[in-house]
């Protein structure tokens, strides 16, 4: 998806806002063309642009999707006097501050510590991760391509499947297997695991829904170690930042399935850290529930940077 809004810059109220199919267009340029002749007469002299990928120089490679994008060719056809690109995760980052209550759900530990830092982490087409420090009252978001480190299996069963993939991709990121392909992943493997076959070619919603349902005893393995695993990731996460602020959930996967992230092990294992693991109990988890926070996120960058 493409979510793309017009926004009062001090108030913080949409003017406009909608969101688009990528797999409908050609590129990023189309979809702008098009926004743009829905909204000309409310349309922005500035703007701020948040992909999923790495943001460094001109033309832009979107790491999930056979995209393209320079970003002054852009500026120029757009009309824009200023704007800029940052990472997707970096805009989820700077939203956490200006989300309201109704915004996420906590899922565990105890209450954030004011003025620490915060992570987030979101599963959704690849896995997105950043975090939040802050100068004084200002927030400074910290981009990163986290989600590519490579990822430590627990126990014997994801070592398993860690191998299988091995063989298949030649490294085996954390995003192979906390993603939309990722769960496919698990669930693939744990049929060659078992010496079954499945003939079926199934989306990672339909794995989920099969897993939930109890229809498929696969597919309920597959999420009791997909959530396993986002437990430990996420864990992680909140020891590389100390983010005694929390750590958010956030990306297209996770917010659908906030009862089932409840009763898996997700906790269980961000806690297990053996020694620290009494530093991590009290560090509060929260799911986003709101789709278009991305959309405050580069609201915010340019209240405060742009």
């Amino acid at each position: 998806n493409s979510r793309m809004g017009i926004i009062d810059l001090w108030e913080g109220d949409f003017l406009a806002r909608e969101t688009f199919k990528n797999r409908d267009y050609r590129g990023l340029s189309d979809i702008f063309g098009l926004f743009r002749q829905k909204n000309a007469e409310i349309w922005p002299d500035r703007a701020c642009i948040a992909v999923a990928c790495p943001v460094e120089g001109d033309v832009i490679d979107l790491t999930n999707r056979d995209w393209q994008i320079s970003q002054s060719k852009l500026k120029i056809s757009l009309g824009w006097q200023q704007m800029t690109f940052i990472n997707d995760f970096m805009a989820q980052a700077l939203a956490l501050p200006v989300l309201k209550a109704d915004d996420y759900q906590q899922c565990g530990g105890s209450e954030p510590v004011a003025g620490l830092p915060k992570g987030i982490i979101g599963p959704g087409t690849g896995l997105g991760v950043a975090g939040l420090c802050f100068f004084g009252k200002t927030p400074v978001p910290l981009a990163t391509e986290g989600g590519h480190c490579d990822f430590a299996p627990v126990g014997q069963t994801e070592a398993r499947i860690r191998d299988l993939l091995l063989a298949e991709y030649g490294h085996v990121s954390n995003e192979r297997l906390l993603s939309g392909a990722g769960i496919v992943n698990i669930y693939k493997s744990l049929h060659v695991l078992a010496g079954t076959k499945s003939g079926e070619v199934l989306s990672p919603a339909e794995i989920c829904q099969r897993g939930l349902s109890f229809q498929d005893a696969v597919a309920q393995e597959t999420l009791t170690i997909f959530f396993g695993i986002l437990g430990s990731v996420a864990g992680n996460l909140a020891l590389t930042y100390g983010a005694k602020g929390g750590i958010y959930l956030g990306g297209g996967i996770v917010p659908r399935y906030v009862e089932a992230l409840r009763e898996s092990g997700f906790r269980e294992r961000f806690t297990k850290k053996g020694r620290f693991s009494t530093y991590l109990e009290s560090i509060p988890t929260y799911v986003i529930t709101r789709s278009d926070a991305g959309l405050l996120g580069a609201w915010q960058y340019l209240v405060h940077f742009g």
